[in-house]
């Protein structure tokens, strides 16, 4: 397969690329996503946490250590979107004012609203409040009822906001179910990726598999010359491992770097660097 532009990782920023990117039918789009793809919202397969924003979702989340939800990720079209809070924030204009020249806050301000339109964004009422939030809400003079991407108690993903309208196109291809494993390099260029379905070939790489699994499959795009196991998708505990210890798009992501005489080389296993979180 190939494709003019392949995006890994179709959570909210995979989602919006892949569907702005497509606009143009003139260039080829391929979306990959770890998770399954329940299709068009309309088409009534999506499960019913995933869509009730009253609750977080946990059906589709990435397996993590402990009960710290702080770590969670969602494993299915839609990324954490798809079973978040749907708390839709913006940064104070003074951040984007300072971004360095060409950006500003009135620069970003029609993208942002344009984002809140696609995500069907919502101030969030009093009367939608529990009666401890209400309590807090109260006590607090500068509380803030913050705005929801939520269409009455449905939560309303990137899926549903970007790919929806995009999925008769063409020249989008959406993979689900497939896993992302590491950017294939020719010297410092990027030509495509190896994933559970195979090699996907790319005039251009785009990786959005989020804070967690974008570092991971760059690590291991960037030690290509490592030999690795084969990737076997599967759903809920992800075991599929590569050299270095990186478990593809697993929240628990952890970077082993070594020296070239490290692990797999045949030095002394104890001269790789201590792991430390992403």
């Amino acid at each position: 397969m190939r494709f003019d532009v392949l995006v890994l990782g179709g959570g909210t920023a995979g989602c919006a690329l892949a569907a702005r990117l497509s606009e143009s039918p003139e260039r080829s789009v391929c979306l990959v996503e770890a998770g399954p793809d329940y299709g068009l919202y309309a088409g009534g397969r999506w499960p019913d946490d995933i869509l009730d924003a009253r609750s977080l979702a946990f059906s589709h989340a990435w397996e993590t250590d402990g009960e710290d939800r702080s770590q969670l990720r969602a494993r299915i079209l839609g990324g954490c979107s798809a079973h978040n809070a749907c708390v839709v924030l913006e940064g104070a204009p003074s951040d984007y004012d300072d971004w360095g020249h060409g950006w500003s806050y009135d620069t970003v301000r029609p993208h942002l609203q344009r984002a809140r339109e696609q995500l069907r964004t919502r101030p969030t009422t009093e009367a939608e409040l529990t009666p401890w939030h209400r309590a807090f809400a109260e006590a607090a003079p500068d509380a803030i009822l913050h705005p929801v991407n939520a269409v009455g108690t449905l939560r309303w993903n990137a899926a549903f906001a970007y790919l929806d309208p995009a999925r008769s196109r063409p020249n989008l291809t959406i993979l689900g179910d497939v896993l992302a494993d590491r950017v294939r390099l020719d010297g410092t260029r990027a030509t495509g990726a190896s994933t559970s379905a195979g090699e996907i070939e790319a005039e251009t790489v785009v990786v959005t598999a989020g804070a967690y699994g974008s570092p991971g499959i760059l690590l291991r795009g960037a030690g290509a010359s490592r030999r690795r196991r084969p990737l076997r998708p599967r759903r809920g505990r992800v075991r599929v491992r590569a050299d270095g210890g990186v478990p593809p798009r697993d929240p628990r992501v952890r970077a082993r770097a070594s020296r070239a005489d490290g692990p797999g080389h045949g030095g002394d296993p104890q001269q790789s660097l201590p792991r430390g979180r992403l």
